[in-house]
């Protein structure tokens, strides 16, 4: 229990927001492992190489994220959109994988500017509702204001999301076996309370030490989830501030790890994990809900196995030799066309850059090319940087890794496999979730 849940009066029982007692203990020794994994991963590379694939990684957020909604589109698909937005801001099409692709796009602009925003403001309270409120504005106003509607699977509705406004009607979810429960407070006082109550108890700043951080990352997605404080977008938002959170508490700062991945790959986990988390009958006034602390125990555990995972998943594709190895023969079988003869000392730039993180052009001209002589040096370097191989801020400037799809492809195949750079996402099933029905009053279609 943080100090300001302890001392906060909870009128709306939305505490224990956090396990407490022997729960909390127990999924202590579980943070620690995600924590000690974390720091092993960070250490795998350079930090200009992780800042460039945490920002390719940033496209795998918003793809998972839309397959855990139950829209299907692609890396490229969504990277297409992202470029095409610097010249089509009308949007495109709101059909299909199309509409797929602008709201991964409008994911990764969000993430980008938020992560920025957070850089400039590193002690802002990331649970504040204001701040959530942001990142539900931040998303929705990447997206043309035709698609600023409800959606779920099955299409629009007539109901505008009113991106940053709290929702206006009660929410209930269709559960497995036909059932229907309500989730989240059921009026406009008692959500706005709570959501005040979340920004004081999961304030990052009161927590102590990097376990303590993880399970109030793991319990905040799961109140946030049931709090579910808009008409639309709920999914998206909650993890978009999970990962801020997370980042603020200088957790996957450079973004090696997709938690979004994770919880897509196990998504019958995850929503387990957030339905045993909700509140139950009080067992004296059965008309007020109350949350338990060994559910939301339970709750956390699942999350936190499923970040542990991702991050022991990405510690093997980072692996020195393995790496090593793949860009050799990402060389030898891709860049014959570009250089010829040469094409094994160009992924001998490859490496030495990717390993480095930034290198001076004449470390590469002396060194590394040292024996070709400067115009072939020179024209290997040309040819990588055209390519988008390497990366540089000026003709003079120091040499950085570029990850075009291509090379993420030859580089990191478990990741960015094909299904994930080049299918497309029509004929796909749709994952069974718990759905939105409508709720009293308004009719509203929001989505999980």
């Amino acid at each position: 229990m943080s100090e300001k849940e302890a001392n906060w009066s909870d009128p709306y029982q939305l505490a224990p927001a956090l396990p407490v007692g022997e729960d909390l203990e127990d999924l202590r020794d579980l943070a620690s492992e995600v924590i000690t994994g974390v720091i092993g991963l960070e250490a795998k590379l350079a930090p200009e190489t992780a800042e460039a694939l945490g920002e390719r990684l940033r496209i795998l957020n918003s793809l998972f994220s839309n397959q855990i909604e139950g829209y299907y589109t692609t890396y490229s698909e969504i990277e297409d959109r992202l470029g095409q937005a610097q010249q089509d801001p009308v949007g495109l099409s709101t059909s299909g994988d199309k509409y797929a692709a602008e709201l991964g796009a409008a994911h990764v602009k969000a993430e980008a500017e938020l992560v920025r925003l957070l850089a400039q403001h590193p002690r802002c309270n990331v649970s504040h509702p204001g701040f959530i409120r942001d990142i539900h504005i931040k998303f929705y106003s990447e997206l043309p204001p035709e698609l600023q509607y409800t959606h779920s699977p099955g299409g629009f509705a007539r109901y505008p999301v009113r991106p940053g406004e709290f929702r206006d009607a009660p929410v209930y979810l269709s559960m497995g076996g036909g059932g229907i429960s309500p989730i989240g407070p059921n009026t406009i006082p008692d959500l706005v309370a709570n959501m005040e109550a979340f920004g004081q108890i999961f304030d990052p700043d009161a927590f102590r030490g990097g376990e303590s951080r993880m399970i109030a990352a793991a319990a905040g997605h799961a109140k946030l989830a049931w709090l579910h404080p808009f008409r639309d977008g709920n999914g998206r938002t909650i993890r978009l501030y999970t990962s801020l959170f997370l980042a603020r508490c200088s957790v996957n700062r450079s973004n090696l790890w997709s938690l979004s991945r994770g919880l897509a790959k196990s998504k019958g986990r995850y929503f387990t994990g957030l339905q045993c988390t909700n509140p139950s009958p009080d067992p004296i006034n059965g008309e007020r809900l109350t949350f338990q602390s060994g559910n939301t125990a339970a709750g956390c555990n699942i999350f936190l196995t499923i970040c542990k995972e991702q991050i022991a998943f990405m510690e093997q594709q980072l692996m020195r030799d393995s790496v090593k190895a793949r860009i050799e023969q990402f060389a030898e079988t891709r860049l014959g066309t570009l250089f010829g003869k040469n094409k094994t000392d160009a992924g001998r730039v490859l490496r030495a850059v990717f390993s480095y993180g930034r290198l001076e052009r004449q470390e590469v001209y002396g060194g590394i090319l040292g024996g070709l002589g400067e115009r072939t040096a020179r024209g290997i370097i040309a040819g990588l940087l055209k390519a988008g191989y390497l990366k540089s801020d000026s003709p003079r400037a120091a040499l950085t890794i570029g990850f075009p799809p291509d090379a993420l492809q030859g580089y990191f195949p478990r990741v960015f496999d094909e299904a994930i750079m080049r299918t497309q996402g029509k004929g796909k099933p749709t994952p069974a979730a718990p759905k939105k029905v409508r709720s009293s009053g308004s009719g509203l279609d929001l989505e999980r």
